[in-house]
Protein backbone atom coordinates (compact mmCIF):
# COMPACT_ATOMS: atom_id res chain seq x y z
CA UNK A 1 0.00 0.00 0.00
CA UNK A 2 1.85 3.68 -1.08
CA UNK A 3 2.11 6.27 1.59
CA UNK A 4 -0.02 8.67 1.58
CA UNK A 5 1.79 11.69 2.47
CA UNK A 6 -1.15 14.08 2.89
CA UNK A 7 -3.21 12.08 5.13
CA UNK A 8 -0.53 11.42 7.77
CA UNK A 9 0.62 15.00 7.42
CA UNK A 10 -2.79 15.99 8.61
CA UNK A 11 -3.41 12.90 10.87
CA UNK A 12 0.14 13.16 12.79
CA UNK A 13 -0.32 16.99 12.91
CA UNK A 14 -3.69 16.55 14.28
CA UNK A 15 -2.40 14.15 16.91
CA UNK A 16 0.63 16.17 18.07
CA UNK A 17 -1.36 19.55 18.06
CA UNK A 18 -3.64 18.17 20.55
CA UNK A 19 -0.92 17.01 22.33
CA UNK A 20 1.48 20.31 22.42
CA UNK A 21 -1.79 22.19 23.80
CA UNK A 22 -1.97 19.94 26.48
CA UNK A 23 1.77 20.50 27.35
CA UNK A 24 1.81 24.43 27.03
CA UNK A 25 -1.69 24.66 28.76
CA UNK A 26 0.52 22.80 31.57
CA UNK A 27 2.98 26.07 31.77
CA UNK A 28 -0.32 28.35 32.21
CA UNK A 29 -1.87 26.16 35.05
CA UNK A 30 1.32 26.17 36.53
CA UNK A 31 1.64 29.92 36.66
CA UNK A 32 -0.58 31.05 39.08
CA UNK A 33 0.54 27.76 41.17
CA UNK A 34 4.01 28.18 41.62
CA UNK A 35 3.93 32.24 41.87
CA UNK A 36 1.54 31.76 44.85
CA UNK A 37 3.38 28.72 46.68
CA UNK A 38 6.68 29.71 45.70
CA UNK A 39 6.83 33.25 45.16
CA UNK A 40 8.37 35.10 42.21
CA UNK A 41 12.07 34.74 43.54
CA UNK A 42 12.00 31.19 43.73
CA UNK A 43 9.80 30.69 40.88
CA UNK A 44 12.28 32.10 38.61
CA UNK A 45 15.12 30.29 39.80
CA UNK A 46 13.05 27.45 39.10
CA UNK A 47 12.67 28.20 35.08
CA UNK A 48 16.28 29.41 35.06
CA UNK A 49 17.64 25.63 36.42
CA UNK A 50 14.35 23.85 34.25
CA UNK A 51 16.46 25.36 31.24
CA UNK A 52 19.95 25.07 32.42
CA UNK A 53 19.49 21.20 32.31
CA UNK A 54 17.52 21.34 29.36
CA UNK A 55 20.57 22.78 27.81
CA UNK A 56 23.05 20.07 29.34
CA UNK A 57 20.48 17.20 28.07
CA UNK A 58 20.71 19.07 24.87
CA UNK A 59 24.74 18.74 24.34
CA UNK A 60 24.89 15.54 25.98
CA UNK A 61 24.64 13.82 22.94
CA UNK A 62 27.49 15.41 20.89
CA UNK A 63 25.55 15.49 17.68
CA UNK A 64 25.63 11.46 17.61
CA UNK A 65 21.83 10.59 16.33
CA UNK A 66 21.59 12.37 13.27
CA UNK A 67 21.65 9.64 11.22
CA UNK A 68 18.90 7.70 13.16
CA UNK A 69 16.84 10.02 13.40
CA UNK A 70 17.19 10.87 9.31
CA UNK A 71 16.81 7.60 8.07
CA UNK A 72 15.00 5.29 10.82
CA UNK A 73 11.47 6.25 8.72
CA UNK A 74 12.71 4.76 5.97
CA UNK A 75 14.10 1.47 7.23
CA UNK A 76 12.10 -1.00 8.33
CA UNK A 77 14.42 -4.18 8.67
CA UNK A 78 14.60 -5.07 12.34
CA UNK A 79 18.35 -5.53 12.60
CA UNK A 80 19.05 -2.01 11.18
CA UNK A 81 16.60 -0.11 13.12
CA UNK A 82 18.12 -1.82 16.11
CA UNK A 83 21.67 -1.11 15.21
CA UNK A 84 20.54 2.75 14.67
CA UNK A 85 18.93 3.18 17.88
CA UNK A 86 21.20 1.09 20.14
CA UNK A 87 24.90 2.95 18.90
CA UNK A 88 23.19 6.56 19.59
CA UNK A 89 21.72 5.21 22.77
CA UNK A 90 24.61 4.21 24.45
CA UNK A 91 27.20 6.77 23.00
CA UNK A 92 24.52 9.49 24.69
CA UNK A 93 24.17 7.34 27.86
CA UNK A 94 28.39 7.19 28.19
CA UNK A 95 28.62 11.29 26.90
CA UNK A 96 25.84 12.13 30.40
CA UNK A 97 28.06 10.04 32.90
CA UNK A 98 31.35 12.15 32.11
CA UNK A 99 28.93 15.89 31.62
CA UNK A 100 27.36 14.98 35.07
CA UNK A 101 31.25 14.28 36.41
CA UNK A 102 32.01 17.47 35.06
CA UNK A 103 28.70 19.66 36.56
CA UNK A 104 29.46 18.36 39.80
CA UNK A 105 33.00 20.58 39.99
CA UNK A 106 31.15 23.88 38.59
CA UNK A 107 28.47 23.39 39.77
CA UNK A 108 28.60 25.91 43.25
CA UNK A 109 30.29 28.35 40.71
CA UNK A 110 26.98 28.12 38.44
CA UNK A 111 24.85 28.23 41.28
CA UNK A 112 26.26 31.17 43.30
CA UNK A 113 26.49 33.22 39.55
CA UNK A 114 22.89 32.74 38.13
CA UNK A 115 20.70 30.64 40.06
CA UNK A 116 21.16 32.33 43.30
CA UNK A 117 18.77 29.95 45.19
CA UNK A 118 19.77 26.27 46.65
CA UNK A 119 19.16 22.84 45.42
CA UNK A 120 21.14 19.63 45.46
CA UNK A 121 23.21 18.43 42.70
CA UNK A 122 21.92 15.03 42.83
CA UNK A 123 18.81 15.80 41.81
CA UNK A 124 20.34 18.01 38.70
CA UNK A 125 21.95 14.69 37.57
CA UNK A 126 19.08 13.08 37.83
CA UNK A 127 16.64 14.81 35.64
CA UNK A 128 19.46 15.01 32.64
CA UNK A 129 19.25 11.24 32.78
CA UNK A 130 15.72 11.18 32.73
CA UNK A 131 15.15 13.83 30.11
CA UNK A 132 17.98 11.27 28.54
CA UNK A 133 15.43 8.14 29.05
CA UNK A 134 12.47 9.95 27.73
CA UNK A 135 13.18 11.53 25.26
CA UNK A 136 15.02 8.11 23.65
CA UNK A 137 11.64 6.39 24.73
CA UNK A 138 9.22 8.80 23.07
CA UNK A 139 11.66 9.89 19.99
CA UNK A 140 11.69 6.57 18.75
CA UNK A 141 7.84 6.48 18.34
CA UNK A 142 7.85 9.83 16.72
CA UNK A 143 10.78 9.02 13.67
CA UNK A 144 8.87 5.42 13.22
CA UNK A 145 5.98 7.11 12.24
CA UNK A 146 3.52 5.75 15.44
CA UNK A 147 2.47 9.37 16.11
CA UNK A 148 0.48 7.94 18.83
CA UNK A 149 2.69 6.18 20.93
CA UNK A 150 4.83 9.45 20.78
CA UNK A 151 2.21 12.17 21.91
CA UNK A 152 0.09 10.08 24.41
CA UNK A 153 3.52 9.57 26.94
CA UNK A 154 3.98 13.53 26.55
CA UNK A 155 0.41 14.99 26.27
CA UNK A 156 0.26 12.67 29.72
CA UNK A 157 3.51 14.15 31.46
CA UNK A 158 2.62 17.37 32.07
CA UNK A 159 -0.19 16.76 34.15
CA UNK A 160 1.02 13.60 35.84
CA UNK A 161 3.95 16.10 37.15
CA UNK A 162 0.98 18.78 37.93
CA UNK A 163 -0.66 15.86 40.11
CA UNK A 164 2.32 15.32 42.22
CA UNK A 165 3.03 18.88 42.77
CA UNK A 166 -0.37 19.64 44.08
CA UNK A 167 0.06 16.52 46.34
CA UNK A 168 2.67 18.41 47.59
CA UNK A 169 1.53 21.25 48.66
CA UNK A 170 -1.70 19.38 50.13
CA UNK A 171 1.14 17.28 52.12
CA UNK A 172 4.05 19.16 52.94
CA UNK A 173 3.07 22.87 52.13
CA UNK A 174 6.17 24.06 51.60
CA UNK A 175 7.97 23.13 48.46
CA UNK A 176 11.55 22.91 47.08
CA UNK A 177 13.04 23.06 43.54
CA UNK A 178 14.41 19.90 44.86
CA UNK A 179 11.23 18.75 45.41
CA UNK A 180 9.93 20.46 42.29
CA UNK A 181 12.11 18.39 40.21
CA UNK A 182 11.78 15.63 42.17
CA UNK A 183 8.12 15.33 40.49
CA UNK A 184 9.38 15.84 37.30
CA UNK A 185 11.72 13.12 37.25
CA UNK A 186 8.86 10.37 38.47
CA UNK A 187 6.34 11.04 36.17
CA UNK A 188 8.68 10.63 33.21
CA UNK A 189 10.22 7.55 34.80
CA UNK A 190 6.68 6.45 34.97
CA UNK A 191 5.84 7.25 30.96
CA UNK A 192 9.39 5.80 30.12
CA UNK A 193 9.05 2.37 30.89
CA UNK A 194 6.22 0.98 29.40
CA UNK A 195 7.87 2.51 26.12
CA UNK A 196 11.30 0.51 26.69
CA UNK A 197 9.58 -2.49 27.13
CA UNK A 198 7.58 -2.24 23.51
CA UNK A 199 11.41 -0.85 21.98
CA UNK A 200 12.87 -3.69 23.63
CA UNK A 201 10.40 -6.18 22.70
CA UNK A 202 10.49 -4.81 19.02
CA UNK A 203 14.33 -4.60 18.50
CA UNK A 204 15.64 -6.66 21.13
CA UNK A 205 17.97 -5.86 23.41
CA UNK A 206 21.66 -5.64 21.42
CA UNK A 207 25.38 -4.06 22.11
CA UNK A 208 26.20 -3.34 18.81
CA UNK A 209 29.79 -2.88 17.27
CA UNK A 210 30.88 0.76 17.36
CA UNK A 211 32.35 1.44 14.10
CA UNK A 212 34.98 4.71 14.39
CA UNK A 213 34.35 5.34 10.80
CA UNK A 214 30.37 5.17 11.44
CA UNK A 215 31.01 7.70 14.11
CA UNK A 216 32.75 10.25 12.41
CA UNK A 217 30.56 10.02 9.92
CA UNK A 218 27.19 10.94 12.51
CA UNK A 219 29.63 13.45 14.20
CA UNK A 220 30.11 15.02 10.99
CA UNK A 221 26.24 15.78 10.63
CA UNK A 222 25.40 15.69 14.36
CA UNK A 223 28.10 18.09 15.75
CA UNK A 224 26.77 21.40 13.42
CA UNK A 225 23.00 20.33 14.91
CA UNK A 226 24.49 19.93 18.48
CA UNK A 227 25.86 23.36 18.51
CA UNK A 228 22.67 24.45 17.15
CA UNK A 229 20.89 23.64 19.94
CA UNK A 230 23.18 25.28 22.01
CA UNK A 231 23.12 28.51 20.27
CA UNK A 232 19.75 28.05 20.10
CA UNK A 233 19.43 27.86 23.90
CA UNK A 234 21.31 30.85 24.08
CA UNK A 235 19.21 32.74 21.40
CA UNK A 236 15.72 31.83 23.40
CA UNK A 237 16.81 31.42 26.91
CA UNK A 238 20.01 33.27 27.44
CA UNK A 239 18.05 37.18 28.32
CA UNK A 240 17.17 35.03 31.51
CA UNK A 241 20.62 34.36 32.61
CA UNK A 242 21.90 37.44 31.93
CA UNK A 243 18.75 39.31 33.54
CA UNK A 244 19.97 37.29 36.83
CA UNK A 245 23.31 38.18 36.54
CA UNK A 246 22.75 41.97 36.15
CA UNK A 247 19.78 41.96 38.25
CA UNK A 248 17.62 39.66 40.57
CA UNK A 249 15.40 36.18 40.13
CA UNK A 250 12.69 38.76 41.23
CA UNK A 251 13.42 40.22 37.32
CA UNK A 252 13.30 36.94 35.95
CA UNK A 253 10.20 35.85 37.77
CA UNK A 254 8.61 39.52 35.92
CA UNK A 255 9.78 38.34 32.64
CA UNK A 256 9.64 33.97 32.58
CA UNK A 257 5.55 34.79 32.08
CA UNK A 258 5.38 37.17 30.10
CA UNK A 259 7.65 35.80 27.63
CA UNK A 260 5.82 32.21 28.12
CA UNK A 261 2.42 34.50 27.08
CA UNK A 262 3.87 35.70 24.03
CA UNK A 263 5.69 32.36 22.70
CA UNK A 264 3.00 30.55 22.84
CA UNK A 265 2.42 30.82 19.35
CA UNK A 266 5.85 28.49 19.03
CA UNK A 267 3.67 25.43 19.43
CA UNK A 268 2.16 25.62 15.98
CA UNK A 269 5.90 25.29 14.08
CA UNK A 270 6.97 23.00 17.30
CA UNK A 271 4.39 20.33 16.37
CA UNK A 272 5.49 20.99 12.51
CA UNK A 273 9.15 19.88 13.70
CA UNK A 274 7.71 17.00 14.72
CA UNK A 275 5.77 15.84 12.02
CA UNK A 276 7.61 16.90 9.19
CA UNK A 277 11.44 15.81 9.49
CA UNK A 278 9.88 11.68 8.93
CA UNK A 279 7.35 12.66 6.22
CA UNK A 280 9.53 15.12 4.56
CA UNK A 281 12.68 12.56 4.40
CA UNK A 282 10.77 9.65 3.13
CA UNK A 283 9.64 11.89 0.11
CA UNK A 284 12.52 13.14 -0.69
CA UNK A 285 14.60 9.61 -0.65
CA UNK A 286 10.99 8.65 -2.76
CA UNK A 287 12.15 11.17 -4.98
CA UNK A 288 8.83 13.20 -4.37
CA UNK A 289 10.57 16.65 -4.30
CA UNK A 290 6.98 18.22 -5.69
CA UNK A 291 5.26 16.55 -2.55
CA UNK A 292 7.48 18.26 0.14
CA UNK A 293 7.34 21.53 -1.44
CA UNK A 294 3.60 21.61 -1.46
CA UNK A 295 3.59 20.14 2.56
CA UNK A 296 5.88 23.28 3.55
CA UNK A 297 3.68 25.87 1.65
CA UNK A 298 0.52 24.48 3.21
CA UNK A 299 2.39 24.31 6.87
CA UNK A 300 3.41 28.15 6.24
CA UNK A 301 0.45 29.11 5.52
CA UNK A 302 -1.21 27.17 8.10
CA UNK A 303 1.10 28.73 10.96
CA UNK A 304 0.85 32.75 9.41
CA UNK A 305 -2.86 32.33 10.22
CA UNK A 306 -2.95 31.65 13.48
CA UNK A 307 0.81 33.15 14.26
CA UNK A 308 -0.29 37.30 12.85
CA UNK A 309 -4.04 37.37 14.83
CA UNK A 310 -1.68 36.28 17.94
CA UNK A 311 0.28 38.93 17.83
CA UNK A 312 -2.37 41.52 18.04
CA UNK A 313 -4.66 39.97 20.13
CA UNK A 314 -1.21 39.39 22.64
CA UNK A 315 -1.10 43.52 22.08
CA UNK A 316 -4.56 44.34 23.44
CA UNK A 317 -4.90 41.30 25.73
CA UNK A 318 -1.30 40.58 27.88
CA UNK A 319 -1.91 42.60 30.47
CA UNK A 320 -5.62 41.50 31.68
CA UNK A 321 -4.24 38.22 30.88
CA UNK A 322 -0.89 38.22 32.99
CA UNK A 323 -3.34 39.87 35.94
CA UNK A 324 -5.45 36.69 35.71
CA UNK A 325 -2.67 34.08 35.57
CA UNK A 326 0.07 36.02 38.24
CA UNK A 327 -0.66 39.15 39.82
CA UNK A 328 -1.11 42.76 39.16
CA UNK A 329 2.66 43.77 39.98
CA UNK A 330 3.96 40.99 37.37
CA UNK A 331 1.63 42.59 34.50
CA UNK A 332 2.36 45.69 34.73
CA UNK A 333 5.90 44.73 34.64
CA UNK A 334 5.57 42.31 31.72
CA UNK A 335 2.19 43.19 29.90
CA UNK A 336 4.87 45.25 26.94
CA UNK A 337 6.87 42.26 26.68
CA UNK A 338 4.28 39.62 25.70
CA UNK A 339 3.70 41.33 21.79
CA UNK A 340 7.19 41.91 21.72
CA UNK A 341 8.09 38.29 22.07
CA UNK A 342 5.42 37.32 19.80
CA UNK A 343 6.51 39.19 17.36
CA UNK A 344 9.72 38.02 17.40
CA UNK A 345 8.05 34.11 17.76
CA UNK A 346 6.49 34.55 14.31
CA UNK A 347 10.09 34.50 12.66
CA UNK A 348 11.52 32.03 15.23
CA UNK A 349 8.55 29.69 13.78
CA UNK A 350 9.15 29.95 10.43
CA UNK A 351 12.72 30.00 10.71
CA UNK A 352 11.36 26.24 12.84
CA UNK A 353 9.67 25.20 9.53
CA UNK A 354 12.59 26.01 7.74
CA UNK A 355 15.13 24.16 9.84
CA UNK A 356 13.25 20.83 10.13
CA UNK A 357 11.70 20.74 6.28
CA UNK A 358 14.42 21.98 4.83
CA UNK A 359 17.80 22.13 6.06
CA UNK A 360 17.58 18.63 8.40
CA UNK A 361 15.83 16.81 5.59
CA UNK A 362 18.54 17.86 3.04
CA UNK A 363 21.43 17.50 5.62
CA UNK A 364 22.37 20.81 5.71
CA UNK A 365 23.17 20.59 9.40
CA UNK A 366 26.01 23.33 9.16
CA UNK A 367 23.44 26.12 7.60
CA UNK A 368 21.16 25.56 11.13
CA UNK A 369 24.44 25.68 13.20
CA UNK A 370 25.66 29.24 11.39
CA UNK A 371 22.00 31.21 11.33
CA UNK A 372 21.98 30.44 15.28
CA UNK A 373 25.27 31.02 15.65
CA UNK A 374 24.64 34.56 14.24
CA UNK A 375 21.41 35.38 15.92
CA UNK A 376 22.74 33.44 19.26
CA UNK A 377 25.91 35.68 19.34
CA UNK A 378 23.80 39.07 18.38
CA UNK A 379 21.32 38.07 21.55
CA UNK A 380 24.15 37.36 24.34
CA UNK A 381 26.01 40.07 22.86
CA UNK A 382 23.47 42.60 23.05
CA UNK A 383 22.33 41.50 26.13
CA UNK A 384 25.39 41.71 28.37
CA UNK A 385 26.15 45.48 27.21
CA UNK A 386 22.51 46.88 26.95
CA UNK A 387 21.41 45.53 30.09
CA UNK A 388 24.52 46.83 31.52
CA UNK A 389 23.61 50.29 31.06
CA UNK A 390 19.33 49.92 31.02
CA UNK A 391 18.29 47.52 33.59
CA UNK A 392 15.04 46.72 32.14
CA UNK A 393 13.59 43.91 31.32
CA UNK A 394 11.59 45.23 28.06
CA UNK A 395 15.41 45.59 26.09
CA UNK A 396 15.89 41.45 26.60
CA UNK A 397 11.80 41.04 24.77
CA UNK A 398 13.59 43.88 22.08
CA UNK A 399 16.72 42.17 21.44
CA UNK A 400 15.10 38.29 21.19
CA UNK A 401 12.72 39.86 18.73
CA UNK A 402 15.55 40.92 16.39
CA UNK A 403 17.59 37.79 16.45
CA UNK A 404 14.98 36.05 15.64
CA UNK A 405 14.35 38.30 12.67
CA UNK A 406 17.62 38.27 11.71
CA UNK A 407 18.38 34.35 11.99
CA UNK A 408 15.08 33.93 9.67
CA UNK A 409 16.26 35.96 7.39
CA UNK A 410 19.45 34.16 6.73
CA UNK A 411 18.31 30.68 6.69
CA UNK A 412 15.47 31.97 4.24
CA UNK A 413 18.24 33.22 1.84
CA UNK A 414 20.42 30.16 2.14
CA UNK A 415 18.27 27.21 1.92
CA UNK A 416 15.51 28.52 -1.12
CA UNK A 417 17.38 27.20 -3.57
CA UNK A 418 17.46 23.35 -2.15
CA UNK A 419 13.42 23.33 -1.69
CA UNK A 420 11.18 26.04 -2.32
CA UNK A 421 8.70 28.18 0.39
CA UNK A 422 6.28 29.98 -1.06
CA UNK A 423 5.31 33.16 0.64
CA UNK A 424 1.92 34.82 -1.05
CA UNK A 425 2.12 38.26 -0.59
CA UNK A 426 -1.59 39.02 -1.39
CA UNK A 427 -2.54 36.23 0.95
CA UNK A 428 -0.32 37.87 4.22
CA UNK A 429 -1.95 41.00 3.92
CA UNK A 430 -5.34 39.31 3.37
CA UNK A 431 -4.58 37.76 6.90
CA UNK A 432 -2.62 40.84 8.52
CA UNK A 433 -6.26 43.19 7.29
CA UNK A 434 -8.47 40.27 9.00
CA UNK A 435 -6.73 40.51 11.97
CA UNK A 436 -6.49 44.19 12.05
CA UNK A 437 -11.08 43.86 12.26
CA UNK A 438 -9.98 41.45 15.12
CA UNK A 439 -7.84 43.90 16.75
CA UNK A 440 -11.05 46.51 16.55
CA UNK A 441 -13.56 44.63 18.47
CA UNK A 442 -10.73 43.68 21.17
CA UNK A 443 -9.89 47.04 21.79
CA UNK A 444 -13.40 47.81 22.32
CA UNK A 445 -13.83 45.25 24.65
CA UNK A 446 -10.79 45.71 26.86
CA UNK A 447 -12.27 49.66 26.83
CA UNK A 448 -15.40 49.58 27.64
CA UNK A 449 -15.91 45.43 29.63
CA UNK A 450 -15.45 46.02 32.97
CA UNK A 451 -14.82 42.26 34.20
CA UNK A 452 -11.65 41.00 32.89
CA UNK A 453 -13.25 37.55 33.01
CA UNK A 454 -15.88 38.90 30.63
CA UNK A 455 -13.13 39.86 28.38
CA UNK A 456 -11.61 36.49 28.19
CA UNK A 457 -15.36 35.67 27.23
CA UNK A 458 -14.68 37.71 24.07
CA UNK A 459 -11.32 36.00 22.39
CA UNK A 460 -14.00 33.10 20.66
CA UNK A 461 -16.12 35.59 19.20
CA UNK A 462 -12.92 37.26 17.86
CA UNK A 463 -11.96 34.38 16.19
CA UNK A 464 -14.97 34.08 14.88
CA UNK A 465 -14.89 37.09 13.62
CA UNK A 466 -11.21 36.63 12.05
CA UNK A 467 -12.13 33.86 10.06
CA UNK A 468 -15.47 35.33 9.18
CA UNK A 469 -12.86 38.43 7.87
CA UNK A 470 -10.81 35.70 5.84
CA UNK A 471 -13.76 33.90 4.06
CA UNK A 472 -15.19 37.00 2.90
CA UNK A 473 -11.68 38.10 1.85
CA UNK A 474 -11.36 34.96 -0.23
CA UNK A 475 -8.39 33.90 1.94
CA UNK A 476 -8.52 30.44 1.17
CA UNK A 477 -9.03 28.56 -2.45
CA UNK A 478 -11.72 26.02 -2.28
CA UNK A 479 -9.42 22.87 -1.89
CA UNK A 480 -7.39 25.03 0.79
CA UNK A 481 -11.03 25.13 2.74
CA UNK A 482 -11.27 21.29 2.45
CA UNK A 483 -7.40 20.71 3.24
CA UNK A 484 -8.28 22.75 6.45
CA UNK A 485 -11.63 20.99 7.56
CA UNK A 486 -9.56 17.44 7.58
CA UNK A 487 -6.74 19.89 9.41
CA UNK A 488 -8.79 19.92 12.26
CA UNK A 489 -11.57 17.25 11.46
CA UNK A 490 -9.02 14.32 10.13
CA UNK A 491 -10.19 10.41 10.02
CA UNK A 492 -8.04 8.84 12.41
CA UNK A 493 -8.88 5.40 10.71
Amino acid sequence: MAFNYKKTFLKNNFIVTVAHLLIYAKGILLLPILIKYLGVSIYGAYSLIVGYTGLIYGVSSLGIGFKYQRFIPSITYKRERSKLFYIQFYFQLISIFFICIILYFVNSQIKELFIKYNYSFAIIGGTIIMLFLYSQSTDYFRYTHRIKLFAIPVAINPYLNIIFIVLGIFFFKNLTIDFLLGTSILSMALLSLPLFIIIIKELGFSIPKFKIKEIYEDLKLGIPLMFSYVIDFLLAGSDRFVIGYYMTTREVGFYNPAYTLGSLIIMIPKVMGVVLPPILSKAVDSAQEKTASQLLAKSVKIYLIIAIPFIVGSLLLSKTILTLLTDKEIANAGFLISPIVALGILFYGLSIIIIFGIAFVKMKTKLIMYANLLAGILNISLNLVLLYFFKSIIISAIISMLCYFISFIFLHIKTRRLLHIEYNKLVIFKITAASFFMGIFLHLAVKFLISKLLILITIPISVIIYFSFLLMLKTFEKSEISFIKTFLIPKLD
